[in-house]
């Protein structure tokens, strides 16, 4: 294995996205492209999912060129610390951000959250 990246569903409020990461080259093959390319997978996949966004924790200098934007500071939080200027966003959907709002969670933890509310 060469690269590998992760993607996974999550929510937010009453949005839904795909969270990238990790994304991991064997460093024999960094700067070769092979990372941005995954992205570039990701991002397609995501849209051919029906996936209105994706975000990550990552460096903006490394993913700002690829289409990722900031998300604005306190409009989400993660489950755990992070350092609130690397989280970023791309938008498959225009303004699909904006429905993120809240803690963000395992689109099945959200789920099922729903569920038992609805059974109240």
């Amino acid at each position: 294995v060469v690269a590998s990246v992760r993607m996974t569903r999550i929510a937010a409020g009453a949005g839904r996205a795909l969270m990238l990461g990790p994304l991991a080259v064997r460093p024999a093959y960094k700067n070769l492209g092979i990372g941005r390319r995954l992205v570039a997978i990701a991002l397609e996949a995501a849209a051919k999912a029906g996936m209105p966004a994706v975000m990550l924790v990552g460096d903006e200098p490394y993913y700002g060129p690829l289409g990722f934007k900031r998300i604005p500071r306190g409009q989400i939080s993660m489950p755990r610390p992070v350092d609130p200027d690397r989280l970023l966003s791309h938008e498959i959907v225009p303004g699909a951000m904006a429905r993120l709002v809240g803690e963000v969670c395992h689109a099945d933890q959200a789920r099922i959250a729903a569920q038992i509310a609805a059974m109240a």
